[in-house]
């Protein structure tokens, strides 16, 4: 399983908390039955360890979490960017089932706003992870990348390894800013099919 993920606000606080996700992904990604049971697992041991704040003040994470398995790739989605599945062909969609952030709403709500997606990706097909650092990169005109030039990158790339497709994408944001500077972190994940 690959996870990606991003957590609201800044500074040690929001770095502590991200710390504190990964450590619970990572412990029950082991013994929870399916994606979606892992993501709410999350979200009630998140709320468990913050139960005084309030909601408007608490902190919450979006994760992307990706399985390989036999009966094909599982996509499931907490709030997070979409996942972009570029295909063979050079076609390209953007992967965004149901999902709600960890951390924020109790386990009833948040049980019911979970959904996840099964792919049959074939050899050639790309899959991308990305946080919104690299979809919200902005020109000096103040315009987003966006999700549209980020699938041309890949697509027009498409023959590179996924080591340096990874690195053509960031080059191209940090080209695309002017400035080589991203203003919100910048994670990208390639995976290409054979």
């Amino acid at each position: 399983m690959i996870a990606i993920g991003d957590v609201s606000g800044k500074g040690i606080s929001a770095s502590l908390y991200m710390a504190e996700t990964k450590g619970v992904v990572q412990a029950l990604a082991p013994v929870m039955a399916s994606m979606t049971e892992l993501l709410e697992a999350t979200n009630d041991a998140l709320l468990h360890n913050s139960p005084a704040q309030s909601s408007l003040r608490r902190s919450f994470v979006t994760l992307g979490l990706i399985a390989f398995t036999r009966r094909g790739v599982r996509y499931v989605r907490a709030g997070h960017t979409p996942l972009l599945y570029v295909r063979a062909d050079s076609t390209y969609a953007f992967v965004q089932p149901r999902g709600l952030a960890v951390g924020l709403m109790r386990v009833e709500t948040f049980a019911t706003m979970v959904d996840e997606m099964i792919l049959d990706p074939v050899a050639g097909d790309i899959l991308v992870l990305f946080s919104d650092g690299i979809t919200d990169a902005r020109n000096p005109n103040g315009q987003d990348l966006g999700y549209e030039r980020l699938a041309r990158i890949v697509v027009e790339n498409r023959e590179l390894s996924s080591r340096d497709l990874t690195l053509k994408i960031l080059s191209t944001v940090a080209e695309y800013t002017e400035s080589g500077n991203f203003d919100d972190d910048a994670t990208v994940v390639v995976m290409k099919c054979r």
